[in-house]
């Protein structure tokens, strides 16, 4: 402990010394300065070693301060000499420390190193005391990041926050769940101390002397807890913003606050799941949930570039690698990023610097373009570019007004049918291709080396000049069916004929004749007609 070099004398002044009086009786402070009287006259206070001599010498150093000059170098050494008389008391108070451990110390999921020195204020989670940080030993959670003496481990009663995210990673997405403090039987959901509302002393109920602390709310889990778990925290619950879109911070428990600390980088909150009506709301909630898709479809362009791989460029999110997995998830620091707009100005980064690798920077990702079929322009379209729409078929790429004037048909789509179509009919025989190929036409499918336009013409005028255009799917559904069933037709026919041709006559009859017959075929006569 920092004390004063001359806290404790070797030998015991005496009288005329205590007093701050030399051998002649008088004052020190007449032959010396004011500021060099005040010190020495409160200089003995730091060899006392009762509680009560601490608390007096206290008072007269404050009554020092008082009468000294404001911003002097004499109030400046009083205020050093009033806090190590402070320290003095407190050692005095809890008595001497127990040396800590070298190594670390588990408890309940905890896990504990001893500290020898800090640099803020900090406060004990068992006591809710103050930890002196030159006086006290004290240790430090190395997940939760809690503070406790070493004389209140037994104090500690719940379990590390890092470990209540690992076995359940899930959020309390009702707001303010309150149950009432008669569901909880008047104690404390974390240490089970005796609360209510108004303490009373010696409550109907429980044992008489029993402590009965005062009960405070947690508004993100909505039950009670006692003053030395319950700071009045503030923090952002979730709930609140998924629902309401609020984001105000309300008091919660100091198990609540460190729980929210621990999980609020993790992607566990699915918007369109939860409430998705707030992407119509929001505009900013729009552009993000469309750079994230855009994303998406970059990534396929890096799985294939060695370029993009050994520039780890998926790396660009940092610890947001979700990003780059799903398009649909949020975690809490997400959702209060976005009025703030630094989540947009962060994927807006990203997604400018991909951009550039696929469009500029890299030969094989821009090779990966594709070019408008049906307005034939010289313009290189990606599938993350705006104003376009990939086929649903081939993901062909084309303009999205192009596709709307087409109906929403595809050209390659349309002349990979008729190869198919082609294909199909070369390999039946004459007959069954002609009955194919009329099929077809009256299905409005064209032909294999006719355009798309002569194919539209066609399946217009197949249909009796309606303005109604059949898809190629559609199409081509038809003429196979229509084709299956002349083969149908052609197979019972068939079948039909060689019934006919097997069949043998009914016995005994020949040309209309009926009878026995002999051995040459000739009818048998009756005896006496031979």
């Amino acid at each position: 402990m920092f004390l004063h070099p001359r806290s404790f004398p070797d030998e015991d002044p005496s009288d005329d010394e205590r007093l701050g009086r030399g051998a002649d009786g008088r004052s020190r402070g007449s032959s010396g300065s004011s500021t060099d009287s005040s010190l020495e006259r409160n200089e003995f206070h730091f060899g006392m070693t009762t509680e009560e001599e601490i608390d007096q010498a206290v008072v007269e150093c404050k009554q020092s301060i008082l009468a000294s000059a404001q911003g002097s170098d004499e109030r400046r050494a009083l205020v050093r000499r009033l806090v190590e008389l402070r320290l003095r008391r407190l050692e005095l108070r809890d008595g001497p420390e127990p040396p800590l451990p070298d190594g670390e110390l588990e408890v309940r999921g905890h896990r504990l190193q001893p500290q020898r020195i800090g640099q803020r204020r900090l406060y004990c989670h068992g006591c809710a005391g103050v930890i002196v940080v030159v006086l006290h030993r004290w240790y430090h959670c190395l997940g939760c990041g809690i503070d406790l003496h070493s004389s209140c481990l037994s104090e500690l009663h719940r379990n590390c926050a890092v470990e209540r995210v690992r076995d359940n990673p899930t959020f309390e997405m009702r707001i303010k769940p309150e149950r009432g403090l008669g569901a909880q039987s008047f104690r404390c959901a974390d240490c089970a101390r005796v609360i209510m509302i108004v303490p009373e002393p010696n409550p109907p109920g429980f044992p008489a002397g029993t402590e009965v602390l005062h009960a405070r709310i947690c508004d993100y889990t909505g039950l009670y807890y006692c003053s030395l778990c319950h700071w009045n925290d503030l923090a952002v619950t979730p709930a609140r913003i998924v629902h309401n879109w609020r984001f105000d911070k309300h008091p919660v428990s100091c198990g609540s606050r460190e729980f929210l600390e621990a999980i609020c980088n993790k992607p566990i909150i699915n918007l369109e799941e939860c409430n998705p009506r707030l992407f119509s709301f929001l505009e900013e909630l729009r552009h993000i949930k469309k750079l994230r898709e855009e994303v998406l479809l970059m990534k396929q362009y890096f799985m294939s570039c060695r370029a993009a791989q050994q520039a780890r460029i998926l790396r660009a999110f940092g610890e947001r690698q979700y990003f780059v997995e799903t398009s649909y998830l949020y975690s809490l620091r997400d959702l209060c990023e976005v009025p703030t707009g630094e989540l947009l100005e962060f994927l807006l980064a990203v997604h400018a610097k991909f951009a550039r690798h696929i469009r500029e920077e890299c030969e094989a990702c821009r090779g990966k373009g594709h070019i408008c079929e049906v307005c034939s322009s010289s313009e290189v379209l990606f599938a993350f570019d705006a104003l376009v729409v990939p086929c649903p078929r081939c993901r062909r790429v084309m303009h999205q007004h192009c596709y709307v004037r087409r109906d929403g048909r595809c050209p390659r789509c349309a002349r990979l049918d008729a190869r198919r179509l082609s294909e199909t009919d070369g390999e039946r025989p004459d007959g069954e291709r002609a009955g194919a190929g009329a099929a077809a036409a009256a299905a409005g499918v064209p032909e294999p080396d006719g355009g798309t336009e002569r194919a539209a013409g066609g399946a217009e005028r197949a249909a009796g000049g309606t303005t109604a255009v059949k898809t190629w799917a559609e199409a081509l559904e038809e003429s196979r069916g229509a084709v299956r069933k002349q083969r149908v037709q052609g197979d019972e026919r068939g079948g039909l004929r060689r019934q006919g041709a097997e069949e043998p006559p009914e016995r005994g009859t020949t040309g209309g004749q009926s009878g026995p017959r002999g051995a040459a075929g000739a009818p048998l006569l009756p005896r006496g007609h031979r």
